[in-house]
């Protein structure tokens, strides 16, 4: 197993302190600016581990993005998000547990505009591309015919960095 691999398996619960709280952060006052010489941080959240071994795969650049964490629930994604800025979510909407939204408004509330956020889903109807729209997406991508599209949105925020 590759460490990408292993990475998936991993939680995607934040450290805790002695405490037993996660420790929040805020994003820097210059979340907006890219972060020089820090690769770009991808957050996966997706229950298919083949899908998301396919998606390490795809977005993972060394040097240039590493995916930080991923998570199979909402709960797990959530959790994620304490303590860590992603610059990327690829996030799928139905999950094992809970859905992509509740993922997608958590994101927008801690980073503001500093996540790209691509939806890839299985269900792409008008309807849920509205609301996820509505809750803060960047993209709506359907997994069935959009999948290539996934290395040209990280190869236009790489480009967009430098």
């Amino acid at each position: 197993m590759n460490a990408a691999r292993a990475k998936f398996f991993a939680e995607a619960q934040p450290s805790t302190p002695a405490g037993g709280r996660p420790q929040s952060m805020a994003p820097p006052e210059d979340a907006q600016s890219p972060r020089e010489g820090v690769p770009l941080q991808a957050l996966i959240v997706e229950d298919s581990l083949p899908i998301a071994e396919r998606l390490i795969d795809l977005v993972s650049t060394p040097g240039q993005v590493e995916v930080a964490a991923t998570a199979t629930t909402e709960k797990e994604a959530i959790a994620a998000c304490e303590g860590r800025l992603f610059d990327l979510a690829i996030v799928d909407l139905q999950l094992a547990q809970g859905t992509g939204f509740g993922v997608i408004r958590r994101l927008r509330a801690s980073a503001g505009r500093h996540t790209t956020i691509v939806v890839l889903t299985n269900h792409a109807v008008p309807a849920l591309r509205v609301a996820s729209f509505e809750a803060g997406a960047d993209h709506f991508l359907d997994k069935s015919k959009d999948f290539a599209s996934v290395p040209g949105i990280v190869a236009e925020m790489l480009a967009s960095r430098n």
